[in-house]
């Protein structure tokens, strides 16, 4: 045998084991691969199996909530009316039924810049014309658009009929120059203090 023929066999039988020796390498890798899989596989059936037990448990001793555990942002109740307390007052003019809905008619006493100055307004005309007469009549802001822009509108109300506002503007004790007059109720609640 010349040394070209021993070289050949030789390469020959060296490429065999780097075959082998590649082969062996990827069957480890795939079984290192197959044991993580595995094992990711037992803790997740191992948690849904606590989960499962954990659920189990509560619905046999206690109802189970719909709602969250911890709640996401605020919660906004609206307050509910106390009907156990009874008040012997008698109505002198309906109370509107919140700030969306308002019907009826009110009186007008003029525009302001803000609602600020409606607001002292209101306070102003309730301390000349007695306070207790205001309690069930609610101040409101009304925006109109004039020729130099926007003011807002004190009107106070509700009353039944236009009547009612007229006659309670006759009587209402007003500072020189403004003046009262009866309008369809609407508009904005405003503070009262």
């Amino acid at each position: 045998m010349n040394d070209t023929n021993k070289k050949i066999i030789s390469s020959k039988q060296k490429l065999p084991f780097l075959v082998k020796l590649l082969a062996v390498l990827a069957i480890l890798g795939l079984l290192a691969f197959a044991g993580v899989i595995a094992s990711q596989l037992l803790e997740k059936t191992s948690i849904s199996k606590d989960t499962s037990r954990q659920e189990t448990e509560n619905t046999s001793n206690e109802p189970i909530s719909i709602l969250p555990n911890k709640p996401d942002g605020i919660t906004i109740l609206e307050k509910q009316p106390d009907l156990t307390t009874t008040s012997p007052q008698i109505a002198l003019a309906p109370i509107a039924q919140g700030s969306e809905i308002a019907s009826g008619f009110a009186m007008d006493l003029g525009a302001s810049d803000s609602f600020f100055d409606l607001t002292r307004r209101f306070v102003d005309l309730a301390a000349a014309n007695g306070v207790e007469n205001f309690q069930r009549l609610e101040p409101r802001a009304v925006l109109r658009e004039t020729v130099t822009g926007l003011e807002a509108r004190l009107l106070i109300g509700p009353f039944e009929t236009e009547q009612q506002a007229k006659e309670a503007c006759n009587v209402l004790i007003l500072p020189e120059g403004e003046t009262c007059i009866a309008v369809i109720f609407q508009g904005d609640l405003i503070a009262r203090e």
